[in-house]
């Protein structure tokens, strides 16, 4: 099960990637009858792609949250058989979200051929929306990036800028931090490139500092130390 919990505002993405997220989800869940009309299967494959602790896991969460997919789940460390079992099993509850978390790794593990036959093999894989992820899409044969039956869009989900930082930073913070102080720490931020991730956890680290010293926030000297490359 998974908690239905975030909304699109809730992702720190640039809005251009947003509005392309959210169109491909719900283009997807309404095109049923024009895939089958035209003797199409009903799939699409969306692939994200950069460095962790950006937010992909976060878009995933949030799809799951904002539309009625069954999700299913295939980690890293599962074989040719579950993968098998899984693709089954997505297609009986469709619409199903097939989610393949750091498929760079698992494919390094795995029969590449075997997925590539699952993704556009003879059955008709209808009610699927294939999301993977992965850190490194080099990592990535062509066989598997660039055809546009197994991933139909790429998207690179990206480190935060300064202005993305400031804005995450503030979230975190609010009053405690100055937004002179917060515009100097997004700079660093972005000189440094932080992953989202990163600055959170500045913010729970400084807390920690603070709780510890019996303070209920941060002073910026916590902050200081807890943002040291």
């Amino acid at each position: 099960p998974y908690n239905k919990d975030l909304i699109w505002d809730d992702l720190f993405l640039p809005e251009n990637i947003k509005l392309e997220l959210k169109n491909l989800v719900e283009g997807f869940l309404s095109s049923k009858d024009f895939y089958l009309k035209n003797k199409m299967p009903w799939k699409r494959g969306l692939l994200l792609y950069g460095k962790p602790g950006n937010g992909k896991t976060s878009i995933i969460r949030t799809i799951m949250s904002m539309y009625n997919f069954k999700p299913v789940t295939i980690f890293p460390g599962a074989s040719d058989d579950a993968i098998r079992d899984a693709f089954a099993y997505a297609e009986e509850q469709s619409p199903s979200l097939l989610y393949f978390e750091d498929l760079d790794s698992l494919l390094e593990k795995n029969d590449i051929s075997s997925f590539l036959n699952l993704m556009d093999g003879i059955s008709a894989k209808n009610g699927l929306l294939v999301v993977a992820t992965a850190n490194e899409i080099k990592k990535l044969k062509p066989s598997i990036t660039d055809r546009p039956s197994r991933f139909d869009r790429k998207m690179e989900i990206p480190l935060p800028n300064q202005e993305m930082a400031f804005l995450y930073l503030k979230k975190w913070f609010g009053a405690t931090l100055s937004v002179k102080k917060c515009r100097d720490l997004s700079k660093y931020a972005e000189s440094y490139q932080f992953s989202y991730a990163y600055l959170k956890d500045i913010y729970i680290s400084s807390m920690f500092e603070a709780i510890s010293h019996n303070r209920k926030a941060p002073t910026e000297k916590d902050i200081d130390r807890k943002s040291v490359v």
